[in-house]
């Protein structure tokens, strides 16, 4: 028998299972970003910009990946790149708070993984959030506790935070 075999417990992803963004794909949410920076665009067009932007906002993402002495990056760190890839003028001084509100306000609860987690809530098991994100953990604490999904007591692991990954299973080894 292993040694886990008593853990009562279930587990939910947290983005794309227990919280969805309101948009077609996640780089939307670059694009929404891109048209809340203030306009110092200097002779881009607006939709220049924002293709730009997106593309920088990728990149910026993938350096951090590549420059991470850690399985996960983080969003400060994606922001650190970012900043080194577009001209000052152009984030117009946004940081990664600018996107932590831009995707506050996209995010919603999935009701039928509410309802699941209410149900092993009432059979007795405990509840564990897991996610492959850049976002800090408080961040997503704080908006599945807004929706109702983050109880007193439940564990979240965000590779943010923990530096492991779930396609390495490290982040799996760690919750265990």
């Amino acid at each position: 028998m292993s040694e886990y075999a008593n853990i009562r417990a279930s587990s939910f992803d947290v983005f794309d299972t227990s919280l969805v963004r309101r948009v077609i794909a996640p780089s939307e949410v670059f694009r929404i970003l891109a048209r809340a920076l203030p306009s110092r665009h200097g002779t881009l067009t607006d939709s220049a910009f924002e293709t730009d932007f997106i593309a920088a906002r990728v990149e910026a993402e993938r350096r951090a990946r590549l420059h991470s002495l850690r399985e996960e990056t983080t969003l400060d760190e994606i922001w650190h790149e970012l900043a080194r890839i577009l001209p000052a003028a152009q984030l117009a001084g946004a940081t990664a708070s600018l996107e932590l509100d831009i995707e506050a306000g996209l995010l919603g609860p999935v009701q039928t993984v509410l309802y699941a987690i209410e149900a092993a809530r009432r059979a007795g098991r405990r509840i564990i959030f897991t996610s492959d994100t850049y976002f800090p953990a408080s961040f997503i604490e704080q908006h599945l506790s807004r929706h109702g999904l983050f109880l007193h007591g439940d564990r979240l692991y965000a590779s943010s935070e923990t530096g492991l990954t779930k396609p390495s299973r490290r982040l799996f080894s760690l919750i265990l």
